[in-house]
């Protein structure tokens, strides 16, 4: 199975890219740009880790879990001629992951909500000591394949059932953009933010989870806001000398290669966020970008990084970013 999934990444974008999903008060959609529809999780505590796109839009992979299950998912939506039906595009993922699933237990197929289903367990997947009962679910909607894997580990089996219940959960559903958009960070309070509707957004970074946010079109410019939730749920709020210290300490790091002498943040307000922001101009670009904005922003007991990078001509993307991140609230 490993190999087949490493196939269908390498096919796809190997750093994230403006991939498309939306969290709401009551569900998850994860999507490509072109088609109207969505493949959609009950909200619950789902968490998307990773995201990848096709250069030419074709293909998404999203990899994310949920903390409370202890379930993991990953979903790719694929335009595909390769199948044209859930039942054919199980069976060609059988003949592509036939070297795997020989080494597959309690193999059993099935036909629920939509999918077409094949269930089996790994005893000591990667050499390590569990058992890993998997679920996967195959089914394809206007010249897309859609693969969703759920899969679940324990010393012993895990119940396939919990499986089954998330799948049979899943629905495709059109799109529903508008409106405030929503980050779960694990273990703490969700982030809301307004962002322009024609932005796109795909989730990144190693410790912190990180929204990367392009343009609808073109190249003109890149916002990351990291999102940094309190170390507990009853932490105090940070003071501004905490936020303004944070703020100088990346001002003065960025000192060597800019072109200006001295950098001092200002401060910014939003309804329920505040923060400091500084500006700074790269002395030797090259082909990337020329100018950059970045600043801390608290909203109640949390903070965000927002470093904003953009060309000449593209002030108001920058402003438009800038209060985007000054947008920030809380979410359950």
């Amino acid at each position: 199975m490993r190999n087949y999934l490493t196939v269908l990444l390498l096919a796809i974008a190997a750093t994230p890219a403006a991939a498309d999903f939306r969290y709401s008060a009551t569900r998850l959609q994860l999507y490509l740009p072109a088609p109207t529809w969505a493949v959609t999780l009950p909200r619950e505590d789902w968490f998307i880790a990773q995201q990848r796109l096709k250069p030419d839009d074709s293909g998404v992979y999203f990899l994310g879990s949920s903390p409370a299950r202890g379930v993991n998912v990953s979903v790719i939506v694929q335009q595909s001629a390769e199948c044209d039906s859930g039942p054919t595009c199980r069976a060609k993922w059988k003949s592509n992951a036939a070297e795997g699933l020989a080494k597959a237990t309690a193999v059993r197929e099935s036909e629920r909500n939509g999918f077409s289903v094949i269930e089996f367990q790994l005893d000591k997947p990667e050499g390590l000591d569990v058992v890993q009962a998997n679920a996967w679910g195959h089914a394809y909607k206007e010249g897309h394949w859609i693969d969703v894997h759920l899969s679940k580990v324990g010393k012993t089996r895990p119940d396939p059932k919990e499986l089954l219940a998330v799948l049979d959960a899943i629905t495709i559903t059109p799109k529903a953009l508008d409106g405030t958009r929503i980050y779960a960070v694990p273990g703490s309070k969700s982030y809301a933010f307004d962002v322009p509707m024609a932005w796109r957004d795909a989730m990144g970074g190693d410790k912190l989870p990180t929204v990367i946010f392009k343009p609808g079109t073109g190249k003109g410019f890149e916002a990351l806001v990291t999102l940094i939730p309190p170390r507990t749920p009853d932490a105090p709020v940070p003071t501004r000398e905490e936020a303004l210290g944070h703020a100088k300490r990346a001002a003065a790091s960025v000192l060597e290669t800019a072109v200006e002498k001295k950098i001092e943040p200002r401060e910014v307000k939003g309804k329920d966020a505040w923060g400091y922001t500084f500006d700074a101009t790269d002395r030797a670009p090259g082909e990337g970008f020329k100018f950059m904005r970045q600043g801390f922003v608290v909203t109640g007991n949390q903070m965000l990084f927002f470093t904003v990078l953009y060309g000449p001509g593209e002030e108001r993307s920058a402003e438009a970013a800038t209060q985007m991140a000054l947008s920030a609230r809380p979410a359950p």
